[in-house]
């Protein structure tokens, strides 16, 4: 499964990818691209779903219920994490977080890590209870769709996922030149580790001979020159790096879990 940000356009060179994949592995690899987080967790629980890259809020979610191994971290323009950077319209009079009482305010959703519990963790730490603080909240489901609403004016304010160095974000990503001029960040704040690449741990303890062939092929695969122009277009990654399965880098989202005080019900 791939992660439900990266859906829609792509899709085709999904397909491709993973046909790469079969071809390394001689395995029956199928691809499967889950509308939402929501969707991604519940079809990890069913079992319909084996391997899947997915945000570390998503992880620790899912292993609630289904326990999962790390198998791979991706590095994206040489670090392996990102943050989060609240965004405006840039002809707004807006400055800073303060300055979007009794504006509209618009999450990514419910699962998403820079688009939802990081921004929330926050203005509870700074003490702003967003249901009272915000004209509305609405829910916009994809960072572009956030920018959709940005622009439109139907929303004045959203978080997005934005580089630790504070030199771009996705607005980098999903807008044209011209539209990014019309998008302006107040406020960068945050460490979170970046999209990981998973397995369901029971798979992997029937089935380690074929995960660990997946892994191999993975590294190999975007190891080649050729293929980064791939890899990169799907998953806006330089490379992906292994990792000892261990939650370490995941201790800040457990806090911030915590702050927020509430656990999203898995349906």
């Amino acid at each position: 499964a791939f992660h439900p940000d990266i859906s829609g356009s792509k899709d085709s060179l999904k397909h491709l990818f993973v046909e790469e994949l079969k071809k390394i592995t001689n395995l029956n690899l199928k691809v499967f691209v889950p509308k939402d987080q929501q969707h991604l967790i519940n079809e990890l629980m069913n079992e319909n779903i084996d391997f899947a890259f997915m945000s570390a809020y998503s992880f620790l979610l899912s292993k609630e219920k289904e326990k999962l191994n790390i198998l791979l971290k991706t590095v994206y323009d040489g670090f392996d994490s990102y943050s989060t950077a609240i965004v405006v319209r840039s002809d707004s009079n807006i400055k800073n977080l303060h300055d979007l009482k009794g504006k509209r305010f618009a999450y990514i959703d419910k699962f998403s890590t820079s688009g939802h519990l990081l921004p929330l963790a926050k203005f509870l730490e700074k003490k702003i209870n967003p249901e009272t603080f915000f004209k509305s909240i609405s829910y916009a489901g994809k960072h572009k769709d956030c920018f959709k609403l940005l622009l439109n004016k139907e929303v004045d304010g959203c978080p997005v996922w934005a580089k630790i160095d504070k030199t771009g974000g996705a607005w980098n990503l999903y807008l044209k030149t011209e539209e990014q001029k019309l998008i302006k960040p107040i406020e960068f704040f945050g460490k979170i580790p970046n999209e990981i690449f998973t397995v369901r741990t029971r798979f992997y303890q029937k089935y380690q001979e074929e995960t660990v062939k997946i892994i191999a092929a993975l590294l190999s695969y975007i190891n080649k020159p050729k293929n980064r122009n791939l890899i990169y277009q799907i998953f806006t990654i330089d490379y992906f790096i292994p990792t000892s399965n261990s939650e370490s880098d995941f201790g800040e989202i457990e806090k911030m879990i915590k702050t927020v005080g509430f656990s999203v019900k898995i349906k």
